[in-house]
């Protein structure tokens, strides 16, 4: 009894401990190096996809790594969401509901392609459109939250960092057009279209391209280096080429050149 009030270091502090890191890391630049390696898996899988729209692989490969690719999809974009709720500054509330509804849209996804290998393509079809609806609301959402501000300035430019994620949003917003349309088709006993899946998934490459340009900041460059240890680097490898460049010209130009040469 004297003891039922104490409160025992080995059953409360890991539990304060591990929010305080969970808490610690999604401010740290680990959880900008987590992101880009995020947008980069995302990149890839996603350029698999279209070249799987594009020629399809034998028997259910395209299945299975849907499955896979989706729950991937999935387990990183929880996340996120997660990490949100740790940050101290959150983010635009329609920021926050787009990831939400891209959660979602991917376990929709994933349910899509567990159903399509045992065989059950009516329900299938089911949430091929819910995916493709949650998807084209959320990246209408993610457009609101990331346009650029004021109009009329550089950032609105698609080659403008500040304008990257702004276009990748655009980007799925219009991919998730013609998702929804193919998947309405399907839904509608029309068939596939093949053109749209094609279309959904080369506009979702180029924005997931986008997705990486915007991840990266000062600290954390598209290649995981500070962008002035790339940039310092970039110069080096320049600078030692023109040198050589240069020397190489003197030494053929130059007659103890020839006779060294010789």
């Amino acid at each position: 009894d004297a003891d039922s009030d104490a409160r025992h270091e080995w059953i409360w502090m890991p539990i304060t401990t591990r929010f305080q890191y969970a808490r610690s890391f999604v401010h740290s630049t680990g959880m900008v190096r987590y992101t880009m390696l995020c947008c980069w898996m995302y990149f890839i899988m996603t350029a698999i996809s279209l070249g799987y729209s594009i020629k399809a692989p034998p028997g259910n490969t395209a299945s299975h790594h849907g499955l896979i690719f989706n729950s991937m999809y999935t387990l990183t974009y929880l996340s996120f969401v997660v990490s949100y709720m740790l940050l101290y500054k959150k983010p635009a509330g329609a920021y926050a509901w787009g990831v939400r509804l891209y959660t979602i849209g991917y376990m929709a996804f994933v349910v899509l392609y567990a159903v399509s290998l045992a065989s059950l393509p009516k329900v299938g079809n089911v949430f091929y459109v819910i995916g493709s609806v949650l998807f084209l609301v959320g990246s209408g959402f993610l457009l609101t939250a990331t346009a650029p501000a004021p109009v009329g300035v550089g950032k609105w430019s698609p080659v403008d960092i500040g304008g990257s994620l702004f276009w990748g949003s655009f980007a799925f917003l219009l991919g998730s057009v013609a998702f929804t349309a193919d998947s309405t088709r399907v839904l509608a006993g029309e068939g596939s279209t093949p053109w749209l899946g094609q279309a959904g998934n080369a506009i979702f490459t180029v924005g997931r391209i986008y997705f990486i340009w915007g991840s990266s900041t000062g600290e954390v460059g598209i290649i995981f280096v500070p962008k002035h240890v790339f940039w310092s680097k970039y110069q080096e490898i320049n600078e030692f080429r023109r040198r050589s460049t240069l020397a190489l010209f003197s030494t053929k130009g130059s007659p103890r050149g020839v006779q060294m040469s010789a």
